[in-house]
């Protein structure tokens, strides 16, 4: 008679393999599938042995997929002994809703003696288990599953443990220049890549920039593209057919534990583009543990550009020493540099001290504009696409001025430059 022995062990190829952090355990990934299998030695004579396989529930989770006896040694036999292909019985130890024990009732079993201990006196089975998409389940994890049989007083246990490993990208970034007006290209470059954290390849990686308003997608001078030299796993497939609804698209089938890639793209400043503000590109990243039924995660980036502000310079013309006696003129000459693309709601004035200010009081003689650059128009009627027209060289009269000692320009619609 032999003793009643139990071996159990991890069959599958992790997709991953085994190197993330201990080389002795399989990798698995969130979703992916584990397969156990462990094997029964029992005794020779009469044994009424009850065997189940036990998942982990605690600092892991794995659930049961589906469970089967792959092999019975031709001395077994007995009513209740389940043919090849019998599942087991799924249970929820812990009320969780999750099935984490495969029981069998084996019943009697008679092991005719031949006084040799083989694979004629085995009973083998298997548990196939999945890694869950649950917030106990992480990179670093190891989950232990026990097997263990029970007959008369005798028990036997025997665990199995893997690694659970998970896929870490990071995206960056950055516009070049940071700044610039109407008609002006940016480069708005973003780099995907793995981050030191990262244990495990991604699936389905999907990088999507949305270009906002008042920037215009350009291939003036390159399509959206991988930079040359920058990756070591080129995109599978790059989209600028919509740039402004569903977005710039890159996607990577697969991109390699540590690997990385960079795609750049140009826009240019569109008139639109109001003077002074910030222009703001999103680029959101999408990744996933496995090609289908894995672990979602997600990153973004963003950059900004600044369209450049109006600009306002004021001198005095005469006299030049810029000293004036009782009764003299000064003549202030002040000048509006535009920033390419519109300006919206403009007004220009100027504001001469009043009496008792610095113990001096000025008084408007005359004003008017001197010049309008050749680039500049109004809109009579905004928005930008109406007809401009030339803003006319005019002289102020008094019925313009704003208010003593102040003279101004002030349009009753929007003015674009």
């Amino acid at each position: 008679m032999f003793a009643l022995t139990l071996d159990k062990s991890v069959t599958s190829t992790a997709v991953n393999g085994s190197d993330a952090h201990d080389p002795a355990r399989q990798d698995y990934t969130i979703g992916e599938q584990i397969i156990y299998q462990f094997t029964v030695t029992l005794p020779e004579g009469v044994v009424t042995p009850t065997v189940f396989d036990q998942l982990p529930t605690g600092s892991s989770v794995l659930g049961v997929v589906s469970s089967r006896v792959v092999a019975v040694g031709a001395n077994l036999s007995g009513p209740g002994l389940p043919a090849m292909g019998t599942p087991g019985v799924a249970s929820d130890t812990n009320a969780d809703t999750i099935n984490d024990r495969v029981t069998w009732t084996l019943g009697t079993v008679t092991n005719t003696a031949d006084g040799v201990s083989n694979a004629d006196d085995q009973i083998t089975f298997e548990v196939v288990a999945v890694v869950l998409d649950v917030a106990a389940n992480a990179n670093g994890d190891v989950p232990v599953n026990t097997a263990q049989v029970n007959y008369g007083t005798y028990s036997l246990t025997d665990t199995a443990a893997a690694d659970i490993v998970e896929p870490a990208l990071n995206v960056t970034k950055s516009a070049t220049p940071g700044a610039g007006d109407a008609g002006d290209l940016i480069t708005f470059r973003l780099r995907v890549e793995h981050t030191a954290a990262s244990t495990a390849d991604a699936y389905n990686v999907t990088l999507t920039d949305v270009v906002p308003a008042h920037l215009i997608y350009t291939t003036t001078n390159f399509a959206l593209r991988a930079v040359p030299g920058s990756c070591a796993t080129l995109p599978t497939t790059l989209d600028d057919s919509d740039p402004t609804g569903a977005g710039l698209t890159v996607v990577w089938d697969t991109l390699p534990q540590g690997s990385s890639c960079e795609v750049e793209f140009q826009a240019m400043i569109a008139n639109t583009a109001p003077a002074g503000t910030s222009l703001t590109n999103t680029g959101e990243l999408d990744w996933e543990s496995l090609p289908e039924g894995g672990r979602a995660y997600q990153d973004s980036a963003s950059a900004q550009v600044t369209v450049t502000q109006n600009e306002l310079a004021k001198l005095i013309i005469a006299p030049t020493d810029g000293t004036a006696t009782i009764g003299e003129q000064i003549t202030y000459e002040f000048t509006v540099t535009f920033a390419e693309g519109l300006t919206g709601s403009t007004a220009v004035f100027d504001q001469l001290p009043l009496a008792g200010t610095n113990g001096a009081a000025f008084e408007v003689v005359s004003s008017q504009i001197t010049f309008v650059g050749a680039n500049l128009s109004a809109c009579q009627r905004c928005p930008p696409w109406a007809q401009p027209v030339s803003p006319p060289i005019r002289t102020l009269t008094p019925s313009t001025i704003a208010s003593p000692g102040r003279w101004g320009m002030s349009p009753t619609r929007p003015t674009a430059w």
